[in-house]
């Protein structure tokens, strides 16, 4: 069985993996949006960030299953933000004799844990579920 030869064009995009055209970012304008959402933050929601020894529910005193709670309050019809993560997830990055690697997943899980806080209170105050 013969193959038949055939000749493919760089330009063809099913064969050709050039390298991608980045858009041009603007370090400047990622800087100013990145200080007017933490502006906002302190300011507007008076965000705080706390740590606690376990997880308890504020309104029942039980203890709580895993590793971060976000409390929204409305002060004079003012949203508040408050995230609690326990600090047994920031105990290990104080070692002195984590790999890079350990630090990486330590530094990993902390940073998810916080954004998945700060999704849970975009969808209340998105829903206007303040409690």
């Amino acid at each position: 069985m013969g193959t038949a030869a055939r000749t493919i064009s760089q330009k063809d995009p099913l064969h050709f993996f050039g390298p991608k055209q980045k858009p041009e970012q603007n370090p400047l304008g990622v800087k100013v949006k990145l200080q007017k959402l933490v502006e906002y933050m302190k300011f507007e929601l008076d965000f705080t960030l706390a740590f606690s020894d376990g997880l308890t529910s504020s309104r029942t005193g039980e203890a709580l299953e895993g590793h971060g709670t976000t409390i929204t309050v409305s002060v004079d019809g003012k949203p508040r933000l408050y995230v609690h993560l326990d600090y047994a997830m920031v105990i290990p990055l104080l070692q002195r004799d984590l790999t890079d690697a350990e630090k990486m997943g330590c530094e990993w899980f902390l940073a998810n844990t916080l954004v998945h806080e700060m999704m849970v209170c975009s969808l209340i105050f998105n829903r206007g579920c303040l409690y």
